[in-house]
């Protein structure tokens, strides 16, 4: 019996590994109340961040004035080229609020799968769309500012700025991915359960 409950105990505790933590907000800029640089077709912004392990990527969202059109927004989180925005590893659309709106929105849901390391949020309007607003704000930083900016006039180049700058204001929620060692402790666990069970109907 006592064999028992130390399985079903190791059980538990690899079960809590593999669920990993529930979601959780990797990087929160907050914001600084100011909406200073446009965001349009013309003009794209974007801001860099590193996480430190693997995420499940879910809500992504930008503190954004639709000043004004309405219309799509694109965000991306994108790879980390010389210090300035690569290529995306994924892109989410959204329709933004209506004209006047001031506040964060975004888009929800799974976005995709993100290993540790440096990465771009990039918030993009395609020639399609009519949005115009603004985000960002100069000389007033959020409480807690991204490492680095960049923006893209005409779809060219990728141009880096840094404070007192402050082009993004960003939200993203992620899902810690657990270790893959959790997934051999759970196998394992199972395995001696089994062998238990067998033990006893011999």
């Amino acid at each position: 019996m006592r064999k028992l409950m130390m399985i079903f105990g190791v059980l538990a505790v690899c079960m809590a590994m593999v669920g990993g933590a529930g979601a959780t907000l990797i990087v929160d800029t907050g914001s600084s109340g100011q909406f200073y640089y446009y965001l349009g077709s013309s003009q794209w912004l974007a801001g860099q961040f590193t996480t430190t392990q693997a995420y499940n990527i879910g809500a992504m969202q930008g503190d954004i004035w639709t000043a004004w059109q309405q219309g799509e927004v694109d965000i991306s989180i994108c790879t980390d080229s010389s210090n300035a925005p690569g290529t995306p590893l994924f892109i989410k659309a959204f329709q933004s609020q209506a004209v006047g709106f001031e506040g964060w929105q975004g888009t929800t849901g799974i976005a995709g799968f993100l290993p540790a390391g440096t990465y771009w949020i990039a918030f993009t309007v395609p020639s399609s769309s009519s949005f115009e607003g603004g985000m960002g704000s100069n000389n007033t930083p959020p409480p807690s500012p991204l490492l680095s900016y960049a923006y893209n006039i005409n779809q060219g180049p990728w141009y880096t700025i840094g404070p007192p700058s402050y082009l993004v204001e960003a939200r993203i929620e992620g899902s810690a991915v657990p270790i893959p060692g959790a997934a051999v402790l759970l196998g394992s666990g199972l395995l001696g359960l089994a062998g238990l069970r067998r033990k006893f109907k011999a």
